[in-house]
């Protein structure tokens, strides 16, 4: 069957009440961070769900990423290749030649792959599901890294093993090297300019070239004999975000060399055949004992396979196929989800809305669908920024619910923490233990001035004028808030400056 006909036939499978996987056994298991839909034997699919949850603890003792939410998590293992050919992802017209994707948004990471592959030198489906994993974490907590970092990080973990009590990073990709050894390097001014619209990136000869070397420099950056490397990285890469157009001048700043020296270092890196790796402690056992499989049943096989279409191709036919579900299984809230996930893809927000709060109803388990709907409805209400603003009980109520969902779900869930934040400066009433958390909460984020901004609020109205000041002040000063956060700031400002101001 050719990709394009199976929105059709899934169209119409779904409509008679007639799989179209019928010869396939796909079954089911959940951890604490990753659902699982597969079609391998379950010898196979548990063997990636362990070393799934072995590769985040581990990725995260190592390269620490503080605490932050991280959307569901959906692995989909097709046994064969033929299975999974027809939800790749399409480059001109045609199934790309992957073994696994990964595809990024706020309400669901999704991960697909195959167990079978004709190259023996691929260690699958390991090397390929970590990689993706990486992408994940990067994700949830918002590094937006250059492509070459993002892949060459990527690619450097993907060598994830566990040794006895141990686990190692880092180790020669053989494949990599041996291609590195016959081509030349592409000027480091190219590999930095790659995005995933590139035919470097997309094209398979130039994407080889690509990986090869955003893993060879992420490698020499780590585990190179110059150990400094790594915080030059840092500061390179802090450089590029404050000024993109100075590539030249800030590596210069950040490795005291260029670029073309750089790559001379490179090149020696590679002739000289010595790669070293990281090792580190393992922090979590073997959990193969508490991880048990059932039989996926139709409903769920039928989104699983659904919602990963509709995620790498957006097909067109999604909505219809998603309220053929509903309808199948109306206590279900997941195909509310992917139908508020297709509207807003579509631009379509109120309809977005009347599905996320239908599943809300539906006690969806997904936090997401809590922050969005509180986040939309509150943005809407107080689309005119003013300070004497306050929501109507009812709806705050409304609100409160939500997010506190939300943060029952995620409790290191910033962005709800920044939007409940913004609810108790314009609720009716203010909730000061809940202030009191999100205040320790603040330091942690990534982006806090938005949240500082509803705290300032927060104290003028509860008559902590001096905490309100300092915080308007701290604001005002600095060059990481918005000019909307700081023209609000302003606002307030000059009302503390009002001696005859009256809080609300």
């Amino acid at each position: 069957m050719k990709p394009r006909h199976l929105g059709w036939f899934l169209a119409a499978a779904l409509a008679l009440g007639s799989p179209l996987w019928a010869g396939e056994n796909w079954i089911y298991s959940r951890t604490d961070n990753f659902e699982l839909f597969s079609t391998a034997s379950e010898k196979e699919s548990r063997r990636v769900l362990v070393e799934l949850e072995q590769f985040r603890a581990s990725f995260l003792a190592t390269f620490p990423l503080g605490r932050a939410h991280e959307p569901r998590a959906t692995v989909v293992l097709f046994d064969t290749d033929r299975q999974f050919t027809p939800y790749k992802p399409v480059y001109k017209g045609k199934p790309k030649d992957v073994l696994g994707f990964f595809v990024p948004a706020q309400d669901e990471v999704t991960i697909a792959l195959t167990a079978e592959t004709a190259d023996p030198d691929i260690a699958y489906p390991i090397e390929v599901i970590f990689h993706e994993y990486v992408h994940l974490l990067l994700f949830a907590h918002d590094l937006q890294l250059p492509l070459w970092l993002d892949e060459g990080l990527a690619e450097f973990y993907s060598t994830f093993q566990v040794e006895d009590n141990s686990i190692v990073f880092g180790q020669p990709k053989t494949s990599y090297i041996e291609w590195l050894n016959y081509t030349a390097l592409m000027p480091l001014k190219e590999l930095f300019a790659v995005t995933k619209k590139s035919a470097d990136y997309n094209e398979e000869n130039r994407r080889a070239s690509f990986y090869a070397q955003s893993w060879l420099l992420t490698h020499f950056l780590i585990c190179g004999t110059d150990r400094t490397n790594t915080d030059k990285l840092i500061r390179f890469l802090l450089l590029q975000k404050t000024s993109p157009g100075k590539m030249d001048a800030n590596f210069r700043e950040a490795f005291s060399m260029t670029p073309a020296v750089l790559e001379v270092e490179l090149r020696n890196y590679i002739e000289s055949g010595w790669y070293h790796t990281r090792k580190a402690k393992l922090p979590v056992a073997d959990l193969s004992a508490k991880i048990s499989f059932r039989p996926a049943t139709d409903f769920e096989r039928d989104f699983a396979l659904l919602n990963l279409r509709w995620r790498v191709r957006h097909s067109g036919d999604a909505t219809q196929s998603a309220l053929q579900l509903a309808e199948q299984q109306p206590s279900s809230p997941r195909p509310f989800e992917l139908l508020a996930a297709i509207a807003m893809q579509d631009g379509e927000t109120a309809k977005a809305t009347q599905y996320l709060e239908r599943a809300a109803e539906l006690k969806s388990n997904n936090a997401y669908v809590y922050w969005a709907l509180a986040g939309d409805i509150l943005r809407e209400l107080t689309r005119e920024f003013s300070i004497d603003y306050r929501l109507p009980p009812r709806r705050a109520a409304d609100l409160r619910f939500w997010l506190d969902r939300a943060l029952e779900l995620s409790p290191d869930y910033f962005q709800a923490q920044e939007t409940m934040a913004f609810l108790e400066a314009f609720a009716p009433g203010i909730r000061v233990p809940v202030v009191l958390r999100l205040q320790e909460a603040v330091h942690q984020m990534t982006d806090p001035t938005r949240t500082l901004l509803a705290l300032a609020i927060i104290r003028w109205r509860l008559g902590d004028q001096p905490t309100s000041a300092k915080i308007i002040e701290s604001l005002l000063a600095s060059p990481q808030a918005a000019p909307e956060v700081k023209a609000a700031a302003r606002t307030l400002r000059e009302r503390l400056a009002t001696t005859d101001a009256v809080r609300p």
